[in-house]
């Protein structure tokens, strides 16, 4: 999905609107749908649902250790993973929220955050970076990628929300006396303060609110009625 891997043995991911929801918190009634389409769609990549790790998300700025033994874990309360382990598969829902996928090639360590605005103010990036850091990373080398969100285009925003960004070059925009946020311009902003080149860094032109046959919309299908959530799944590891 992304060439700034392509030369790496990592696989990196987001399922689409065809793939089905991979939302984690369906009910009784759709629980198995979800869990085969994630199933589906993690073994389309070559990874067995049991390699895998999910995310009961905060939106908050949590980024949690992934060790072998968490294969198959659902952790509570978290919005990212960092590893230095092969063969587990990160997972993150998304829907018009960022994924932000990060590999430093030469300590062999990933991340893999959900980064919607609370996440960005959270500093959520500045979390994963640190973590990372911690397992021997060094921002010089890592590569990272922006998955497809909700753009500015569509991303209408009232005035308090846009203040806290305010200190961020290009983090909004005024069209016709509206506000409209730019997440993906946050989130380049935040890798880049953290010491990450421009030149290691690639965003996705996708719109999820725009892009309506390719993908689930918060915003666009179930804004204020959450129980309407559908959601796509990013997916980072290391073979």
């Amino acid at each position: 999905m992304f060439d700034i891997f392509k030369k790496h043995n990592v696989i990196a991911a987001v399922s689409e609107r065809k793939d089905g929801s991979m939302k984690v918190y369906a009910d009784k009634s759709e629980a198995e749908s979800v869990r085969e389409n994630r199933r589906k769609f993690l073994q389309g990549l070559g990874v067995e649902m049991g390699d895998s790790v999910a995310a009961y998300l905060t939106h908050g700025n949590s980024i949690t250790l992934v060790e072998k033994e968490d294969r198959e874990k659902f952790f509570d309360a978290t919005d990212g993973f960092v590893t230095k382990e092969k063969n587990i598969f990160l997972t993150v829902t998304v829907s018009d929220c960022l994924p932000v996928f990060l590999f430093d090639p030469k300590a062999e360590v990933i991340a893999l955050a959900h980064a919607g605005w609370g996440g960005l103010e959270k500093s959520i990036i500045p979390e994963a970076i640190g973590k990372m850091k911690k397992l021997g990373a060094s921002p010089k080398d890592i590569l990272a990628a922006i998955g497809p969100g909700m753009e500015k285009c569509h991303y209408e925003i009232g005035k308090e929300l846009a203040e806290k960004f305010a200190h961020i070059p290009g983090s909004h925009e005024e069209r016709n006396g509206k506000l409209f946020l730019d997440t993906k311009a946050i989130a380049k902003y935040q890798l880049l303060e953290e010491g990450i080149s421009a030149g290691n860094i690639e965003t996705s032109p996708d719109c999820t609110f725009r892009e309506k046959e390719k993908y689930f919309s918060y915003r666009r299908d179930s804004y204020g009625q959450p129980e309407k959530l559908e959601a796509m799944m990013a997916v980072f590891g290391m073979k």
